[in-house]
C-alpha cells in the first residue's frame, strides 16, 4: 500500500472537528452527547456521540477548498482501479437500487444471483428489467448457499449477449469466493484485517483445484485434522522450495486435483 492510500483524509477532518471544541448548531439534536440523556451516553459512549456529526457543517464547510470526503473516494476509486467511487450509508439499498435503475432496461435481461439482497428484487421491479438468474451450489451436509461458479456467468452472458450487467453477492454471506486470485490480492493489499495482515502471511505456497465446491469444503474440513508436521510435508512433496504461487494460479494446470478412483480421493471422506 503506498503512502497515498494510507492517508484517511476525512476520518483526519472528522477527528480534528472533535478537538476544535466546536458548538454545533446542526444535525443531530443530541448535540454530540450534550443533550443526550444518561443511560444513552452510557450505552453508546461519550466519545462516539461527540463524533457523531454531519458532512455539511461538520467534517465538510463550503468555504473549504476540499472536500475530504471527494478525497476519500478518489482514494478508494483508485485502490479499486474504479473511475469513481460513491460511498454508502445507512446500508447497501440505496446503492442497489441506483445501479439497478442505471445498468438496466426495461425488457433488457440482467444476470443476478438467487442469493441477492431484497432491494436488488425491488430494483428489478422498478428498472423493468427481465432477471436471469444464476443459482449458487448448495453444501449438502450445512445446507449453506455457495459461491457462484465463474462458468455459471459465462454461460449466462453467452445465452443472452444483450444483457446489460451482472449482479453477484461474492463472498458470499457465509466467506465461499470463486476468485481466489482476487481474494489474495485483497489480503497482501491489507484490505482486509484478520490473520493474514497481524502476521504478515502473505505468500501463496499451496492450493488446491476441486470438482466442485461441496468437495472443496470437504476436503477442507479434512485437511484441518493433520498437524502442522503433516501440513509442511505436503506442501513440500509438491513446492519443495516454497515458491509464491500467486503469479502462476492460472499458469498451474493442477497442484492437487484427486480423481476418483486415485489414493489421494479418499481424503474427501
Amino acid at each position: 500500500m503506498t503512502d497515498e492510500q494510507s492517508r484517511a483524509p476525512y476520518l483526519d477532518r472528522w477527528l480534528v472537528y472533535l478537538e476544535e471544541g466546536v458548538v454545533p448548531f446542526s444535525t443531530p439534536g443530541h448535540k454530540q452527547g450534550r443533550g443526550a440523556p444518561p443511560e444513552f451516553v452510557d450505552a453508546f459512549g461519550a466519545r462516539a456521540l461527540a463524533l457523531d456529526i454531519p458532512h455539511d457543517g461538520g467534517t465538510y464547510e463550503t468555504h473549504l477548498a476540499v472536500d475530504p470526503l471527494d478525497e476519500a473516494e478518489w482514494l478508494a476509486a483508485a485502490l479499486w482501479g474504479a473511475r469513481e467511487a460513491i460511498f454508502l450509508v445507512n446500508g447497501s439499498t440505496t446503492g442497489n437500487l441506483a445501479a439497478l435503475l442505471t445498468l438496466s432496461q426495461p425488457g433488457r435481461p440482467i444476470v443476478v444471483t438467487r442469493a441477492m439482497h431484497k432491494s436488488l428484487l425491488a430494483g428489478l421491479v422498478l428498472s423493468g428489467a427481465r432477471p436471469v438468474y444464476v443459482v449458487p451450489e448448495l453444501h449438502g451436509e450445512s445446507g449453506l448457499l455457495l459461491d457462484i461458479a465463474p462458468e455459471a456467468v459465462a454461460r449466462a452472458l453467452r445465452e443472452h449477449p444483450d444483457a446489460t450487467a451482472v449482479a453477484i453477492v461474492s463472498p458470499t454471506y457465509t466467506g465461499v469466493t470463486s476468485d481466489l486470485q482476487g481474494r489474495i490480492w485483497e489480503h497482501r493489499n491489507e484490505m482486509r484485517e484478520g490473520f493474514t495482515s497481524r502476521y504478515n502471511a502473505k505468500l501463496l505456497v499451496w492450493f488446491e483445484q476441486h470438482p466442485n465446491i461441496v468437495l472443496a469444503i470437504r476436503r477442507e474440513k479434512s485437511l484441518k485434522r493433520y498437524l502442522r508436521d503433516w501440513k509442511m510435508k505436503l506442501i513440500e512433496g509438491l513446492n519443495p522450495t516454497w515458491l509464491d504461487l500467486y503469479d502462476r494460479i492460472y499458469e498451474i494446470e493442477n497442484v492437487y486435483s484427486p480423481h476418483p478412483g486415485s489414493p489421494q480421493w479418499s481424503d474427501y471422506n
